[in-house]
């Protein structure tokens, strides 16, 4: 099992399910946190796409209360583009 944590956003689950491969994050990730407002975002996500991705429904994945001062407080998302085009060439690996 790997040892490298994950803290998970929207648009890694989100596509992730779409393709079929969110097998994937347990494979790369332990533990994996999702944070309340990742999951109210797929939460409304469902009422357009019924097929969205729900977290909840995966054993792996550790959700996290977070109250909004913290999120406030977090850096802006800066991942590297690379990271999301080498998720999606392992994708089409598997």
């Amino acid at each position: 099992m790997p040892d490298l944590s994950l803290v998970c956003d929207t648009t890694l689950l989100l596509y992730l399910g779409r393709i079929g491969q969110i097998d994937l994050l347990p494979a790369l990730f332990a533990p994996i946190y999702v944070l309340d407002p990742v999951m109210l975002e797929l939460d409304m996500g469902r009422l357009l796409r019924p097929d969205t991705l729900d977290p909840r429904d995966l054993a792996w994945i550790t959700p996290v209360a977070v109250s909004q001062d913290i999120i406030d407080a977090l850096p802006p998302n800066r991942l590297d583009n690379d990271l999301y085009q080498d998720i999606l060439n392992l994708a089409g690996e598997a």
